[in-house]
């Protein structure tokens, strides 16, 4: 659930693919009711994860503070 950063969806999407580097899913791929959500594929390892999950930490901090 991305909601809480307050952007669009096209929004999201630009977000995800070119501050936070991740590929996700757009989570209104599957339907209205998935818009503002962000699906991930955790096959990879702990450690690739771990990566994915620090880049869009520090995307969104460098976005809001």
């Amino acid at each position: 659930d991305m909601s809480g950063l307050a952007m669009s969806n096209e929004e999201l999407k630009d977000f995800m693919a070119n501050e936070a580097r991740i590929w996700v899913d757009d989570g209104d791929l599957f339907g209205t009711e998935g818009e503002q959500f962000a699906r991930f594929n955790l096959a990879c390892t702990g450690k690739t994860m771990e990566k994915a999950m620090s880049q869009l930490e520090a995307a969104v901090l460098k976005r809001y503070q």
